[in-house]
């Protein structure tokens, strides 16, 4: 995630990322799912601040392609909740585009 010139490290725990997308009238629908296990006040006041901001976030995909979800224009929202000792957070957003690929 970068935020306002830096990036927040998702600090997700290995394995739990998740991301999937649909196809609707040219719509692609994204979601990007994983945990978080740094429960804590200051990691949930972060979250909250997220929640009420555009954003854009960069994964590895599942052959290992570094890759960009949402954009100024389609930005992405997020979620979370927190249970079984880890947050629980959903990035969520739509676009005309896959997700671009970014280079080395």
């Amino acid at each position: 995630m970068l935020i306002l010139g830096s990036e927040d490290d998702a600090v997700a725990v290995p394995g739990s990322v998740k991301v999937s997308t649909t196809s609707d009238n040219g719509i692609i629908k994204k979601k990007i799912t994983f945990e978080r296990s740094d429960v804590s006040d200051s990691t949930a006041d972060a979250l909250e601040g997220y929640k009420v901001s555009r954003l854009i976030a960069t994964y590895v995909d599942e052959s290992g392609k570094r890759r960009v979800a949402g954009s100024p224009d389609w930005p992405l929202s997020l979620d979370y909740s927190i249970g079984d000792g880890v947050f629980s957070v959903t990035l969520q957003g739509e676009d005309t585009a896959p997700d671009a690929f970014l280079m080395d």
